[in-house]
This record gives structure tokens, C-alpha cells and sequence, in this order.
């Protein structure tokens, strides 16, 4: 179950000095895998990739919006030491305080010794808290504190928490840890009691953040703005949710993700990441139901935009390049969704001179009985023109395929393969060119691979005029795993 940033908030606020150890540990641990889930904003032109991604976001149509920030939780547990507190001792409407040093921590906590204060008033016979103090000292030597007063814009009831308070939570670590420090800071609602919620009442959070900072200088800041307060253990229905890092050395000096949630099913992100060269890149997308909208600039200042429906599979994009490149645009369209029965793919390049012959490709693909696909393509640039047709059946025992390829002067490859579950193939292609007279295919190959890729196979490649000489020439090949080939003239 993913952990919440609602959880995390109620673990620091409820379970006082004895859990703070454990909870910086699931704090960080939360920042370091929490991340926004935005699988739209990776969606690219690729082909291959289409069918993943459109897959992925699927899951997103007619459900929430799940673009929250994840900050990471701890067991909830009562403050130690103030459940004696549980029937008022003091005069009433006058301030009390109480104190306690606890330093017997078990051998599974990482406190060591903890000074805690609360300052409370008796009200009608029930303590009601006004602050709450601790300082921590960890067996690791490092240090903490905890704070918890009223909101500073509160309902005013003379500092009392009967509303929000305002929480802050700091983790300090030893100078053997690459981490300096861990600050969460919140606005919580106790839900009417402070060692655990009156009956039929629930605590509530409506801001939190965190900030993580290293001793190499770089931070991990996380934002959460809720527009309505949200109750321990659910997730935000909308808001506004941000996460920056900052780095010191490398590439890339700040990154900052940025997720809005305007209702279940609606939300957008967008993403900024600035170079040390000066140079930027961003990602955005926008999610409407089963309607995505994409943005992207590249660092070098190629720039593509485009759209994605959920439901249907439909997409277009278009991607510019800046002034000097060799490519003008390069648009894309087609239906790809996984399952799907038929897909198609349309990409079509532009050049910026103008004597080039603009590029078409057009897929399509169709899936028949259930386990064989079949596709159809061409490809026209001018005078490089291709066409083909592809069979693919996938059985238990083994995957057969077939792809034929023509071009424009009527040669023709046939390329014909079988792979086997345990990682071999065994493959065997011919080349017929239009321009000879032969009877036979004039060059034939086959080959048998091995798991790691490795293989061994022939080739015999037929003189043009085969009929009448019958001369050719055979070559034993064979394929490294890693891909270096060695051919070797077998003589006739």
C-alpha cells in the first residue's frame, strides 16, 4: 500500500519522541521512491514505446487523478508519558505545565533520551493542550525537537489546539551520515484530543512539507497543499503538490515537479529541469478524463506536442526542430492501444532543404485468432521506396514469424524465423533481385542462435547469370554474444 503523506503527518504529530526515529527513516525513505505517478509526461514517438505507455496510462480514465506526492509513514502511537493526563490535574482556565524525561528506549529505537514538555489548561474537568515541546537525543548522536502550537491564522481560542496547530518536526544526523537534516513542517487538527481522537472525531491535515538536506548541499523539498483539509489516511481528492531537488555536482542543478489535482479524473504536471550549462528542459501533461495532452522541450531545443485518448488509442504529435537542423517537423498520428484488434501508425518527416524528399511511413497492424498479428507497411522517401508485410504467431512451444520486404525496383527479401521458449531461434532469409535472370533466390542464409545470442550459420550468394554458370560462392558466419562476426570463403 502506497504510504500517504497523511500518514506520514499523523505519525510525527501523534507518535511523539518514541517514533520519530523510525518515522525519519520511512520520511526519507518515502521521498527517495515517493514520486509523482504521471506516466503521461513519458510518453515519446517511439513506436514500441506507444503500446507500454498507452497501456500504463489506461489505468488513469474515469479514476482519481493519482498525482499526490508521496512522503512516506510510520506507526501512529500516543505521545509517551501523557496518557496520566488523560483526567485534568490543575485549577481551570490556568495555564499547567507538565514534564517528562524518558531515556529507558528499547533496543529496536533509535532515541536515546528524550525531555518533553506539555503546556495545557483544565477545561471543564479535560485537559486541553496549548503546546507540546520535545528534544531528542538518538543512540546515533544526532538530535531532534518537536513543536506543536496553534496555527498562526487559527480560531484564536487563547493558543489552545482545538484546531490546527502548527507542527515541526526536525531530525538533525551525525556527521557520518550523508544526510544533515530532515524538517517536516505541518498543520494538523488533532481531532479533539492529543494522546488519540475523541469519539466520532478524526484528525484532519491541510499543508505539510519536507525537506531533506545533505552535507553535499544538495536539498529534497516536498510540498503538499490539499485544497480541503484531508483525514488521516486518505488521499487528497485535489490540490496542488510539488517536490524540487537540488544537486551540486553533474549535469543538472534543480528539478522541480510541480502536480495539480483539479477533480477525480482531472489534473495536470509539468516538469522543469535546469542544466549547469544554462540550458533547460520541461514535460507537461494534462489529464481530462481519458483526454491527454503533452509538452516537451528538449535541452537542445527540439520542441513536441501532442495528444492521447485513453479510451480510443487515438494520438498525434508533432515534433520541431530548432533553425539548423537537418529536420523540419515530424508529425505522428495513428491508433495504437494495447488489445487492441487493429493499430495503426502514420510518421511523416520534413527537411528544412528543400531539394530532400520528405519521408512516409504507415503502419498497420491486426491481431487474428488470438495469437497471430499481422502488419502491412511502406515506406516512401522518393526514390527509397520499401513496402512489406510481417506474420507473427506466438504458440506454447514456439513463436514463428515471416516479414517480406519489396522495394521499388522489385527486389525481395524473405526473412523467416522460429524462436523457441529457452532463449534459441533458427532464422533463414532469401534475396531475389529483379535485375537477374536467375531461377533460384540469388543469395540464401540460415542460421542457429543460442540463448546469450551467439550463432552459427551459411550463406551462398549465386553468380547473376546462375543458369548457365552455376557458379556461387558459400561463407561459413559466425556471431559472438557480443555481436562480433567472423566470416570465413568455403571453397566450392
Amino acid at each position: 500500500m502506497r504510504k500517504t503523506i497523511v500518514a506520514g503527518v499523523a505519525a510525527l504529530a501523534i507518535g511523539g519522541c518514541g517514533e520519530l526515529g523510525a518515522l525519519a527513516e520511512a520520511l526519507r525513505a518515502g521521498l527517495d521512491k515517493g514520486h509523482v505517478n504521471a506516466l503521461a509526461y513519458q510518453l515519446t514517438s517511439d513506436l514500441i514505446e506507444l503500446e507500454t505507455i498507452s497501456s500504463g496510462l489506461s489505468g488513469l480514465a474515469g479514476q482519481q487523478v493519482q498525482l499526490n506526492i508521496s512522503i512516506g509513514a510510520a506507526p501512529i502511537a500516543a505521545a509517551p508519558g501523557f496518557r496520566t493526563l488523560s483526567t485534568c490535574v490543575g485549577s481551570e482556565g490556568v495555564d499547567h505545565t507538565y514534564e517528562e524525561t524518558k531515556d529507558d528506549y528499547g533496543a529496536g529505537q533509535e532515541e536515546a533520551r528524550a525531555d518533553m514538555a506539555i503546556t495545557y489548561r483544565c477545561v471543564e474537568g479535560a485537559m486541553v493542550v496549548k503546546k507540546f515541546e520535545a528534544d531528542i537525543v538518538y543512540k546515533d548522536g544526532g538530535t531532534g525537537s518537536i513543536l506543536a502550537v496553534e496555527e498562526a491564522d487559527g480560531s484564536q481560542d487563547g493558543d489552545l489546539l482545538t484546531d490546527f496547530a502548527e507542527m515541526t518536526v526536525v531530525r538533525n544526523f551525525p556527521q557520518k551520515d550523508a544526510r544533515a537534516s530532515i524538517t517536516l513542517h505541518t498543520l494538523m487538527n488533532f481531532g479533539g484530543g492529543f494522546d488519540a481522537p475523541l469519539p466520532g472525531r478524526e484528525r484532519t491535515f491541510k499543508y505539510a512539507e519536507a525537506t531533506i538536506k545533505m552535507r553535499s548541499g544538495a536539498t529534497i523539498y516536498q510540498e503538499a497543499n490539499p485544497t480541503t483539509p484531508v483525514a488521516e489516511g486518505a488521499e487528497p481528492e485535489s490540490g496542488m503538490f510539488t517536490r524540487e531537488l537540488t544537486f551540486v555536482g553533474g549535469p543538472v542543478t534543480r528539478r522541480i515537479e510541480e502536480v495539480e489535482i483539479e477533480s477525480a479524473g482531472k489534473g495536470t504536471f509539468e516538469e522543469l529541469t535546469d542544466f549547469r550549462d544554462g540550458t533547460y528542459s520541461s514535460r507537461s501533461a494534462a489529464i481530462d478524463g481519458d483526454r491527454v495532452k503533452l509538452e516537451e522541450t528538449r535541452r537542445n531545443g527540439v520542441e513536441k506536442s501532442g495528444q492521447l485518448n485513453l479510451t480510443t488509442g487515438d494520438f498525434s504529435f508533432q515534433t520541431t526542430f530548432p533553425a539548423g537542423h537537418e529536420i523540419f517537423t515530424i508529425t505522428e498520428s495513428g491508433t495504437w492501444k494495447k488489445g487492441a484488434a487493429k493499430r495503426s501508425y502514420s510518421r511523416r518527416v520534413s527537411y528544412n532543404d528543400p531539394t530532400r524528399e520528405p519521408e512516409a511511413l504507415d503502419v498497420e497492424v491486426s491481431v487474428q485468432d488470438g495469437n497471430t498479428l499481422r502488419a502491412t507497411f511502406s515506406y516512401d522517401a522518393g526514390d527509397n521506396y520499401l513496402t512489406g508485410d510481417a506474420a507473427i504467431t506466438r504458440e506454447a512451444t514456439r513463436t514463428t514469424s515471416r516479414v517480406t520486404l519489396e522495394n521499388g525496383l522489385g527486389d525481395e527479401v524473405v526473412v523467416e524465423e522460429v524462436r523457441y521458449p529457452d532463449g534459441t531461434a533458427e532464422q533463414q532469409y532469401a534475396k531475389d533481385y529483379s535485375s537477374t535472370q536467375n531461377v533460384n533466390p540469388d543469395e540464401t542464409g540460415q542460421f542457429a542462435f543460442a540463448a546469450d545470442g551467439s550463432g552459427t550459420g551459411s550463406v551462398v550468394v549465386y553468380a547473376a547469370d546462375y543458369d548457365v554458370s552455376e557458379s556461387y560462392v558459400t561463407y561459413d558466419v559466425t556471431i559472438a554474444a557480443d555481436g562480433a562476426v567472423q566470416i570465413r570463403q568455403v571453397p566450392n
